[in-house]
Parts: structure tokens; sequence; C-alpha cells
């Protein structure tokens, strides 16, 4: 008796698609142009945001420090002025 063999099974051929008339092959050209060009504006805007973001961002890092600057100016000279005693203080 010889031994039953499963049969092989074919891989699944690609199909195969007819290339696009000339006409289609333009307007899938054209409509591929329009979406790249709408990417690339898209693309601009949200580079262009993210530069507005850091100038922001910067700005305010230097304004937080230029404030804090001020802040510790004005706190060492009130402790300086506040250093007097009860009586200077009171009287004085």
């Amino acid at each position: 008796e010889k031994p039953v063999s499963e049969p092989v099974s074919k891989p699944t051929p690609t199909p195969s698609y007819p290339p696009l008339p000339p006409e289609n092959r333009f307007s899938e050209t054209s409509r591929l142009e329009a979406k790249i060009e709408a990417l690339e504006a898209r693309f601009s805007d949200a580079q262009q945001t993210i530069e507005d973001l850091r100038k922001r961002l910067d700005e305010e890092a230097t304004e937080r420090r230029d404030t804090q600057r001020m802040l510790t100016h004005i706190t060492h000279q009130e402790q300086q002025t506040t250093k007097k005693g009860f009586w200077a203080r009171l009287f004085g």
C-alpha cells in the first residue's frame, strides 16, 4: 500500500491589475500631487507653530527669570530695612 499524501497547496497568485488608461493615470497623478501639496502645507504650518511656541517659551522663561531677580532684590531690601529692633520700629 502507498501512503496517502496530502495535496500540496499552491500559493494564491497575486492578482494582476491591468494598467490604468492614460486619462485615469493623469487624474490619479493630479490627485496625488494635490494631496502632497496639502500635506506639505500642513507640515509647514506645524513647523511655524512649533517655532512660535518655542519663541514664546523662551520669552516666558526670560520674563520669569527677570521677575524672580526683582523679587529677590525687593525681598533682600525688605529684610535689611526690617532688622531694626522693636522699639526702633515703634518710635522710629
